[in-house]
């Protein structure tokens, strides 16, 4: 038996050996600019820097005020998500969820065990104001607008 998981734990190293040995990969100027494009910073893949656009009777342009259930669009103009009025917050750690959305007049929906909430925003409420009165607190790490995503369709 032991003679067996031996051997099995040899043919493992080996192969695993074989899958690290690999030629150098030398990448042309355009080729490296290629990578360093396709390479996005957290805060862009998290939404937390994104612009966001919607369509208007002028074509797409960058939201200048959104509300709930505003359908959001690519910069092509491809619908990307409708917004569900509430907003995902990452807060510090010794910061009490509660009383935090309490005083920014938002309903705290659900809490994680590490602070990250979703914090629900009143009826009518601009959600681009609220969302930097939040991201302006010290309380908080990141916040975006939550929105919601049909991903059966195609895009």
């Amino acid at each position: 038996m032991k003679l067996l998981n031996l051997t099995l734990l040899a043919a493992a190293i080996s192969m695993s050996v074989q899958a690290f040995a690999h030629d150098k990969i030398t990448l042309t100027e355009d080729a490296a600019q290629a990578v360093t494009k396709a390479n996005v910073s957290r805060a862009d893949f998290l939404g937390l820097e994104s612009i966001h656009y919607v369509k208007t009777a002028k074509g797409v342009q960058k939201a200048q005020a959104l509300s709930k259930n505003q359908q959001l669009v690519t910069e092509s103009g491809s619908p990307f998500g409708t917004l569900t009025g509430q907003l995902v917050v990452k807060l510090k750690e010794d910061v009490d969820a509660a009383a935090f959305a309490k005083s920014k007049g938002l309903k705290l929906e659900w809490q994680s065990n590490n602070n990250l909430v979703i914090l629900a925003t009143p009826e009518n409420a601009e959600l681009l104001s609220v969302l930097e009165a939040v991201k302006a607190s010290d309380s908080v790490v990141r916040a975006k607008l939550d929105r919601a995503v049909n991903k059966n369709e195609i895009h």
